[in-house]
């Protein structure tokens, strides 16, 4: 064995091993990005946002201070969760500046999709709808 490395030394040692909040915060971090790029969906961005925060937040554990990974969720999330708040106000005021109301854009809507359908969306509405 003369100038060869012997590989397996120590063949039961694998990798160092997460804790709990480095795992935590990693999934902080992903659900976070999650967010980001599902803040034009609006609802999984908000939900994602939401959820990367609180895990953000709960990996720090007895510590004072989350872990780096936990600090960069916590901002990314709460720029998704105010991304995705915009973009509901946005629409909101789009529907209520186009049609006055939103019984109006709801009118316009089931007429659109009536038209859409040749009325067979009307009679499936008048049925169970209203």
């Amino acid at each position: 064995m003369d100038g060869q490395y012997n590989y397996n030394q120590n063949p039961g040692r694998r990798g160092p091993k997460n804790t709990p909040a480095e795992s935590m915060a990693g999934s902080a971090l992903v659900l976070s990005v999650v967010a980001i790029v599902c803040v034009c969906c609006v609802y999984p961005g908000l939900v994602c946002g939401a959820l990367a925060v609180i895990l953000a937040l709960l990996s720090r554990g007895k510590n004072k201070r989350p872990l780096p990974q936990g600090r960069l969720a916590i901002v990314i999330g709460i720029i998704a969760i105010c991304l995705s708040v915009a973009v509901i106000i946005a629409d909101f005021v789009y529907v209520i500046s186009t049609y006055g109301s939103i019984d109006a854009f709801m009118e316009s809507y089931i007429k659109t999709i009536n038209e859409l359908t040749d009325g067979a969306y009307g009679d499936l509405y008048q049925m169970y709808g209203q």
